[in-house]
């Protein structure tokens, strides 16, 4: 029997997710997710942080 914490999740399309990607190389990552799958990135105003969002068509993901 497989236990239900090993078994699929249902899809959550329209669901809303959070991910934070943490990196030493901010660069790299944004070069990496344009490359790959074409996002874009915005650096969010926060006050004394580096926060940056990606962006798909200019919306962020």
């Amino acid at each position: 029997m497989i236990s239900a914490r090993l078994s699929p999740r249902p899809r959550t399309h329209g669901h809303f997710v959070w991910y934070e990607l943490m990196t030493t190389d901010m660069e790299a990552a944004k070069g990496f997710y344009a490359q790959v799958i074409g996002w874009g990135t915005h650096d969010a105003a926060l006050p004394d942080v580096s926060y940056t969002i990606f962006t798909a068509a200019g919306v962020s993901v």
